[in-house]
């Protein structure tokens, strides 16, 4: 396409017009993909090598995104550069031993989101699992992508 200079701002008006007259609110909000819901026994170091089986990510193939629903956090902080870190275990199982472990949660960039751990209520992630490896111990972690209250649109 080739379009002399001085027309440039008649394109944008026209674009701008047509973008409001076909638009609506709703197509502002930013939306977050999920590929699959999970249940809390999915989350195993097996599903990680097979997610990571996928790579390599990248614009042409994103990275998996998985929704885990009604989680109880737990030890909600900001750490580092305003990043979100807690636990998260499912919610109602029995307690004991080795009958509700928890997973390690950290969204990136996500301290303003601090206000969502009111109250301890549940909720819902989106996240992908990965493997976390520190002085010598592995464990399995929720890269977190959004998250809200259980429930809630």
């Amino acid at each position: 396409m080739t379009l002399r200079e001085d027309r440039i701002p008649a394109l944008r008006e026209r674009l701008s017009s047509v973008a409001w007259e076909s638009l609506k609110p709703d197509d502002f909000q930013p939306k977050q993909r999920i590929d699959a819901s999970v249940e809390w026994e999915d989350l195993t170091p097996k599903l990680v090598n097979e997610l990571e089986s996928l790579a390599p990510f990248g614009p042409a193939n994103p990275e998996p995104t998985l929704l885990l629903r009604r989680l109880v956090p737990v030890d909600p902080r900001i750490v580092g550069n305003n990043h979100l870190k807690f636990s998260v275990k499912k919610q109602n199982a029995p307690s004991g031993a080795g009958l509700n472990p928890s997973f390690d949660a950290i969204g990136f960039r996500m301290g303003d989101r601090m206000g969502l751990f009111r109250n301890g209520a549940a909720l819902d992630l989106a996240f992908t699992p990965e493997r976390n490896v520190w002085q010598g111990r592995e464990r399995l972690q929720l890269r977190v992508k959004d998250l809200r209250v259980a429930g809630e649109a």
